[in-house]
């Protein structure tokens, strides 16, 4: 197959390569948010603690409003609460019935935080979260939930 040179297909081999994908990656990684790294206050590691532990009693009482209103806007947007209901039964069944939570390191950036938690579920079983949230108008909102186990992240 012959190409005219003006219209020739562009080849992207060996080092051009590796540099787009490099500068690729490193416009990816500045639009990312830098993690909190610096651990809470007791008085912010409260308030986290506070907003994770209220929406786990919702969701052990039924109160998927309720548990719905502890979620950042971005999930709100995101998922319906029809959906939120059956995102969190699906992917996060121990969350949805569990019987306890015990809450461990906290960093924050007074913008974002993380917390661990540990939760047993229903069926005695225990399992490590990571907990982001954000800092919103009304508090302290979840904005995702990370399984330490699994290694996967999910809205």
């Amino acid at each position: 197959m012959n190409f005219h040179p003006i219209v020739a297909p562009y080849r992207i081999t060996g080092m051009r390569l590796r540099l787009l994908c490099t500068a690729l990656w490193l416009t990816l990684a500045s639009l990312l948010p830098a993690a909190p790294d610096q651990p809470s206050t007791p008085a912010v590691k409260a308030e986290i603690v506070a907003t994770v532990e209220a929406q786990l009693q919702a969701f052990r009482a039924g109160d998927w409003t309720r548990a719905y209103s502890f979620a950042a806007i971005d999930i709100r947007n995101s998922f319906p609460a029809e959906k939120f209901e059956q995102m969190v039964k699906q992917a996060y069944g121990p969350i949805a019935k569990s019987r306890k939570a015990e809450f461990g390191l906290c960093l924050d950036d007074g913008d974002q935080g993380v917390l661990n938690v540990t939760v047993e579920g229903a069926d005695g079983q225990r399992t490590q979260y990571q907990y982001y949230l954000v800092k919103e108008q009304k508090g302290w909102r979840i904005s995702g939930v990370r399984d330490l186990a699994a290694g996967s992240s999910r809205a």
